[in-house]
Protein backbone atom coordinates (compact mmCIF):
# COMPACT_ATOMS: atom_id res chain seq x y z
CA UNK A 1 0.00 0.00 0.00
CA UNK A 2 1.72 3.37 -1.33
CA UNK A 3 0.22 6.62 0.57
CA UNK A 4 0.25 9.33 -1.94
CA UNK A 5 1.99 12.56 0.04
CA UNK A 6 -0.60 16.03 0.52
CA UNK A 7 0.12 18.79 -1.50
CA UNK A 8 3.02 20.86 -0.56
CA UNK A 9 1.06 24.48 -0.68
CA UNK A 10 -1.35 25.00 2.81
CA UNK A 11 -3.58 27.91 1.99
CA UNK A 12 -6.41 25.85 3.16
CA UNK A 13 -6.06 24.70 6.70
CA UNK A 14 -7.04 20.89 5.26
CA UNK A 15 -4.87 18.23 3.98
CA UNK A 16 -4.59 18.43 0.16
CA UNK A 17 -4.65 15.33 -1.92
CA UNK A 18 -3.96 15.37 -5.51
CA UNK A 19 -6.33 13.46 -7.41
CA UNK A 20 -6.07 10.81 -9.92
CA UNK A 21 -7.98 10.09 -13.68
CA UNK A 22 -11.42 9.48 -13.05
CA UNK A 23 -12.66 12.26 -11.56
CA UNK A 24 -14.37 15.79 -12.53
CA UNK A 25 -16.39 18.93 -11.10
CA UNK A 26 -19.07 20.81 -13.03
CA UNK A 27 -19.94 24.19 -11.63
CA UNK A 28 -23.45 26.00 -11.98
CA UNK A 29 -24.16 28.85 -12.60
CA UNK A 30 -21.95 29.14 -16.01
CA UNK A 31 -21.85 25.42 -16.79
CA UNK A 32 -17.89 25.39 -16.12
CA UNK A 33 -17.03 21.53 -16.61
CA UNK A 34 -13.54 20.42 -15.66
CA UNK A 35 -12.12 16.75 -16.29
CA UNK A 36 -8.30 17.96 -14.79
CA UNK A 37 -9.14 18.10 -11.03
CA UNK A 38 -6.06 19.31 -9.33
CA UNK A 39 -6.29 18.52 -5.71
CA UNK A 40 -9.14 17.90 -2.80
CA UNK A 41 -9.37 18.20 0.80
CA UNK A 42 -12.06 17.80 3.42
CA UNK A 43 -12.80 21.38 2.74
CA UNK A 44 -12.45 22.21 -0.99
CA UNK A 45 -11.00 21.29 -4.16
CA UNK A 46 -8.27 23.11 -7.25
CA UNK A 47 -8.91 22.34 -10.91
CA UNK A 48 -8.12 23.62 -14.14
CA UNK A 49 -10.81 24.79 -17.06
CA UNK A 50 -10.48 26.99 -20.20
CA UNK A 51 -12.03 29.91 -20.01
CA UNK A 52 -10.33 34.27 -20.77
CA UNK A 53 -10.47 36.35 -17.63
CA UNK A 54 -12.91 38.58 -19.35
CA UNK A 55 -15.36 35.70 -20.51
CA UNK A 56 -14.92 34.25 -16.74
CA UNK A 57 -18.30 32.65 -15.98
CA UNK A 58 -18.24 31.96 -12.06
CA UNK A 59 -20.48 33.96 -10.30
CA UNK A 60 -21.90 33.79 -6.93
CA UNK A 61 -24.17 31.11 -5.77
CA UNK A 62 -22.31 29.00 -7.14
CA UNK A 63 -23.01 24.84 -6.72
CA UNK A 64 -20.97 22.20 -7.86
CA UNK A 65 -21.42 18.41 -9.07
CA UNK A 66 -18.42 15.97 -8.33
CA UNK A 67 -17.80 13.52 -9.95
CA UNK A 68 -15.94 10.37 -8.91
CA UNK A 69 -15.54 6.71 -10.64
CA UNK A 70 -18.04 5.40 -8.11
CA UNK A 71 -20.32 8.33 -7.35
CA UNK A 72 -21.66 11.33 -7.58
CA UNK A 73 -22.62 14.01 -5.41
CA UNK A 74 -24.74 17.38 -6.33
CA UNK A 75 -26.18 20.72 -4.97
CA UNK A 76 -22.85 20.96 -3.24
CA UNK A 77 -22.91 24.73 -2.52
CA UNK A 78 -19.26 26.23 -3.03
CA UNK A 79 -17.27 29.74 -2.46
CA UNK A 80 -14.68 30.60 -5.53
CA UNK A 81 -11.41 31.45 -3.39
CA UNK A 82 -8.97 31.81 -6.57
CA UNK A 83 -9.66 32.03 -10.22
CA UNK A 84 -6.60 32.96 -12.13
CA UNK A 85 -4.99 32.24 -15.52
CA UNK A 86 -2.33 30.01 -15.77
CA UNK A 87 1.25 30.55 -17.30
CA UNK A 88 1.54 27.87 -20.11
CA UNK A 89 5.23 27.57 -19.39
CA UNK A 90 4.27 26.10 -15.64
CA UNK A 91 1.46 23.91 -17.14
CA UNK A 92 2.07 20.03 -16.20
CA UNK A 93 1.62 16.95 -17.77
CA UNK A 94 -1.27 16.16 -16.50
CA UNK A 95 -3.10 19.63 -17.48
CA UNK A 96 -1.32 19.64 -21.15
CA UNK A 97 -2.97 16.36 -21.51
CA UNK A 98 -6.73 17.07 -20.31
CA UNK A 99 -7.23 20.17 -21.94
CA UNK A 100 -9.10 21.16 -24.75
CA UNK A 101 -8.36 23.15 -27.84
CA UNK A 102 -9.04 26.70 -26.31
CA UNK A 103 -5.70 28.75 -25.66
CA UNK A 104 -6.41 30.22 -22.28
CA UNK A 105 -6.49 27.66 -19.27
CA UNK A 106 -7.50 28.60 -15.63
CA UNK A 107 -6.77 27.65 -12.21
CA UNK A 108 -10.31 27.65 -9.85
CA UNK A 109 -9.64 27.00 -6.24
CA UNK A 110 -12.97 26.22 -4.63
CA UNK A 111 -14.28 25.98 -0.90
CA UNK A 112 -16.86 23.82 0.37
CA UNK A 113 -19.59 25.78 1.78
CA UNK A 114 -22.35 23.58 3.95
CA UNK A 115 -21.44 19.45 3.06
CA UNK A 116 -24.73 17.07 3.88
CA UNK A 117 -23.86 13.80 5.14
CA UNK A 118 -24.08 11.28 2.10
CA UNK A 119 -21.71 14.54 0.45
CA UNK A 120 -19.13 14.46 2.90
CA UNK A 121 -19.05 10.41 3.09
CA UNK A 122 -18.70 10.49 -0.73
CA UNK A 123 -15.57 12.85 -0.59
CA UNK A 124 -14.09 11.00 2.70
CA UNK A 125 -14.61 7.78 0.52
CA UNK A 126 -12.90 9.42 -2.59
CA UNK A 127 -9.68 11.12 -0.01
CA UNK A 128 -9.48 7.94 1.52
CA UNK A 129 -9.40 5.99 -1.68
CA UNK A 130 -6.16 8.36 -2.29
CA UNK A 131 -4.66 7.76 0.11
CA UNK A 132 -4.77 3.96 -0.53
CA UNK A 133 -3.59 4.00 -3.86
Amino acid sequence: MTIRPPVAHDKRSSTRYATKDGCAVMLTPGHIMSYCVLDISKSGMAFCYDGKADESKLLDNVTATFFTENDITSDISVQIVSDTEINEAKLSHRSEKTRSKNRYLRRCGIKFCSLSQPQEDIINRYIQNLKEN
